[in-house]
């Protein structure tokens, strides 16, 4: 049985660095923003900074995490700018605590996040991404999610059906198989390449050199293109025309881009809205979220999230 991050005590965590890496750690352990996994900043005694991430348990198989490790390795070979795994003792990239919970460690970059200050911030931004994504063309990942209504979003609706109110249960269905037809038909032609999937302004960092690193591939994915664009915009596209070209702009240097894919945003929008709430779920019994989510689930949190789910 894989274990609980509850078996993560510091001691425990420098541990299995100290194993992982076969050198001795000093006492430094600093926990690190991460919605899903665990992750720490850690220093060995010489005065390496290493960060350490600690996999949800159940979340993803260990195929799944090499396949995200392999994009990481085969865009760095591209001199692409993407925070890669150090290899740990016995060769492998992906340890495992004795409970099962998988790890990997990788360097500390000294950089802070990029904020987008004017158009050709996109246009830069756009640059990483097409060479990105003509590296993820290149092979398809097997064993990750693929971003589409079937695997991104009609599993997690069902899913929150157990948490609707039996007094607007059949509401809520109603709205979630309209919004699931809708999504099929737009995806039915979208092209599938490997994607970064959760391609934000703060997993994009800025070193000293002021050189761009994109971060964190854990929701790495088989999907559109555009999946990887739309997040990046600070509005819709209609609205920003002038970003939108400037990143689409530095990505075609590097890869084509459809732009009918452009139609996809709100769908996405929407599936990433419903694929955040079968988390916030997953949370539900837990007494802390309780506390800080009032009214989580009830009759008129459901009104409103459909009422911005009909609106997309």
């Amino acid at each position: 049985m894989i274990g609980t991050f509850d078996t993560l005590t510091p001691d425990r965590i420098i541990d299995e660095a100290e194993k992982a890496l076969g050198e001795p750690f000093s006492g430094v352990l600093i926990r690190m923003p991460s919605y899903i996994n665990r992750v720490y900043e850690l220093m060995t005694r010489a005065g390496r900074r290493v960060v350490a991430k600690f996999y949800r348990p159940g979340r993803w198989s260990r195929s799944a995490i090499l396949e995200e490790q392999l994009y990481t390795f085969e865009a760095a070979r591209e001199d692409i700018p993407v925070a890669t795994p150090l290899v740990l003792c016995g060769g492998t990239t992906l340890g495992s605590t004795e409970e099962g919970i998988s790890f990997s460690l990788s360097p500390k970059h000294g950089a802070r996040r990029f904020d987008p200050t004017d158009a050709s911030s996109f246009e830069r931004m756009g640059m990483i991404l097409g060479r990105l994504h003509a590296v993820g063309a290149r092979r398809e990942a097997t064993h990750r999610l693929r971003c589409s209504p079937r695997e991104c979003m009609v599993p997690q609706m069902n899913f929150l059906l157990r948490y609707v109110p039996d007094t607007c249960r059949a509401e809520v269905e109603r709205a979630f198989a309209r919004a699931a037809r809708s999504a099929s038909d737009k995806f039915r032609c979208a092209q599938s390449i490997r994607l970064h999937g959760d391609c934000h302004w703060n997993n994009i960092l800025l070193d000293s050199g002021e050189n761009l690193m994109l971060i964190d591939f854990d929701d790495m994915m088989q999907g559109p293109a555009v999946q990887d664009l739309w997040l990046l915009l600070p509005g819709e596209p209609q609205d920003c025309p002038v970003e939108l070209d400037n990143l689409l702009r530095g990505y075609e240097i590097f890869q084509p881009f459809d732009r009918r894919q452009l139609e996809l945003i709100p769908v996405l929008r929407t599936m990433r809205k419903i694929y955040f709430l079968a988390w916030c779920a997953t949370q539900y019994h837990d007494g802390t979220f309780a506390e800080n989510h009032p009214g989580w689930g009830s009759v008129g949190f459901w009104r409103e999230f459909l009422s911005g789910l009909d609106g997309e």
